[in-house]
């Protein structure tokens, strides 16, 4: 009876290592298919690119295949013109890098990001502009120089700033500086709480900063940006709070470089 149920056992046992076998020869035949098609497939995708290299990739572009994006002030020739592709250099001779260099040196923009397409075989340029808001003015070796800037007081030269559509700006920034930048754009930001339009934004050669506005000709801000919200109050309460014959007299002046004490004074024309 032992030696039958030992029978037993040893044939299942045989009949299990079988089972086993088979599943790991479909395993395996199953992997090596798996990896016979991923072979397949990448082989097929590497041929198709060199393929689409060979046959596109060295194929000059047309400037009709140069595709323009975020473009509203520039035109986009202009753009294609400033971009220096040379319709005799294949696509892949072409360097996107050197591209969006050229751009950001030629042009009123403050991001450019150039593609190379193969599929269609395309040259694909997006731009972010640089939007005007003031006309500005600064001393150079050459005496008076003229520009605009944006928000952001960014310095853009007049001849840059003309290859686009220039807006109508009413706002002029005399003295610019870089080092002035954050406080330029500070100022604009928050020249809804002057309480009239602002015309002017100036800084003397000592550094100090002078505004003026629709009403008031000359205000002294000094050079201590740390006054300068504060500041900005203090001209917006005036505005509301002083006589008629201070607010539409040009010779009025006033003195907000420490705005605790604000000092008001009309300038009399000497005779």
């Amino acid at each position: 009876m032992n030696q039958k149920n030992n029978n037993k056992k040893a044939s299942k046992a045989t009949i299990l290592r079988g089972e086993k076998r088979e599943r790991l020869r479909e395993s395996r035949k199953n992997e090596f298919l798996k990896n016979t098609w991923r072979t397949s497939f990448f082989f097929t995708i590497s041929f198709l690119l060199g393929y689409a290299n060979i046959n596109y990739g060295w194929r000059t572009i047309n400037p009709d295949e140069i595709e323009i994006k975020g473009n509203q002030q520039l035109k986009a020739n202009t753009i294609r013109k400033e971009s220096g592709i040379n319709n005799k250099i294949p696509i892949l001779a072409i360097n996107p890098k050197a591209i969006e260099k050229n751009l950001l040196e030629s042009l009123p923009i403050k991001k450019a990001v150039v593609r190379r397409l193969l599929l269609p075989k395309s040259i694909e340029i997006e731009i972010k502009e640089r939007e005007p808001v003031a006309y500005a003015f600064r001393r150079s070796l050459n005496g008076k120089e003229k520009g605009v800037i944006d928000d952001t007081a960014y310095w853009i030269p007049i001849g840059i700033a003309s290859k686009a559509r220039l807006p109508k700006l009413d706002l002029e920034v005399e003295g610019w500086m870089e080092s002035h930048r954050l406080i330029i754009s500070k100022v604009m930001q928050n020249k809804n709480l002057l309480g009239s339009h602002l015309k002017k934004i100036i800084f003397n050669q000592n550094g100090e900063l002078v505004i003026e506005t629709e009403l008031f000709k000359k205000i002294k801000l000094g050079n201590n940006s740390d006054y300068l919200a504060s500041q900005l109050t203090v001209i917006s309460h005036l505005t509301k709070v002083l006589p008629d014959n201070f607010r539409s007299n040009k010779n009025t002046i006033i003195d907000i470089r420490d705005p605790s004490k604000p000092e008001i004074q009309i300038k009399t024309d000497k005779k």
